[in-house]
């Protein structure tokens, strides 16, 4: 379905859609939360697809909840952000999306009235939303953020032209902190349909220190004794290399 990339399809269903219930894609927070916890990130067992040993470092350890510059991508009009942060998410969140109706609409949505009536206060960092196309070059310094989300964008993406997609995670690449800094990519696709767009020149371990792949069922429970392979969504972390200069350029295949 190309028109899922095309940006004259996401204004004109954004502005036709303004006053409905903001659409979730594929899982709400509540049910991506236990992949989400700071001290599990970039540990949580599952299928295991590339791995080194971890330097020990003071900065291989995720940041706290409140510290966490976390990025999220084609954020659409979900309420992923809100749901953070009323969960103790309160370090920076930047959302994008290549929409200006849209971005235009949650500006107005999360103004000063929205965080006094749900905190009592304004939060020193209330949510940034950036009109920005992903699969250009992001309008951020390199290592800005400790973790990165893509929920649904990356299919969407995928509906285009591939090329883009391996521009996305370059720039993802970029930003991201390095050692312990990680992408959180939620997909319908398994490895099989996935993987080589998280590689460089066919190397997986280019950009990660390690990768690992969790099948859940749609209703968001986790499956027991499952294969990684099984029907489903699929979350994937990918923790970025302590060694990753991301001041690299690199070009995309």
């Amino acid at each position: 379905m190309s028109f899922y990339s095309s940006l004259y399809y996401w204004n004109q269903r954004y502005a036709a859609t303004a006053n409905d219930q903001p659409c979730e894609w594929y899982m709400n927070y509540t049910q991506l939360r236990p992949f989400l916890e700071p001290e599990r990130m970039g540990v949580t067992p599952g299928t295991t697809l590339r791995v080194h040993k971890p330097q020990i470092l003071k900065s291989n350890r995720f940041p706290r909840k409140r510290e966490c510059r976390v990025l999220i991508l084609g954020c659409g009009n979900s309420t992923l952000g809100e749901e953070m942060m009323l969960d103790g998410w309160l370090g920076p969140i930047t959302n994008v999306d290549f929409s200006d109706v849209l971005i235009d609409q949650m500006k107005h949505k999360y103004g000063e009235a929205f965080y006094r009536n749900v905190f009592g206060y304004m939060p020193l960092h209330p949510m940034k939303f950036v009109c920005a196309d992903i699969t250009k070059p992001l309008p951020f310094a390199n290592e800005s953020f400790d973790l990165i989300i893509c929920k649904g964008a990356f299919d969407a993406v995928l509906s285009g032209p591939k090329t883009s997609v391996h521009q996305v995670v370059a720039e993802i690449h970029r930003v991201l902190a390095r050692s312990h800094g990680v992408f959180f990519l939620v997909t319908t696709g398994n490895p099989d349909s996935r993987v080589e767009y998280l590689e460089y020149k066919y190397e997986l371990n280019h950009y990660w220190q390690g990768v690992s792949v969790h099948s859940i069922p749609l209703d968001g429970t986790r499956e027991r004794g499952g294969s990684v392979y099984d029907k489903g969504v699929y979350a994937y972390l990918c923790r970025k290399h302590h060694w990753a200069n991301a001041g690299d350029n690199l070009n995309t295949r």
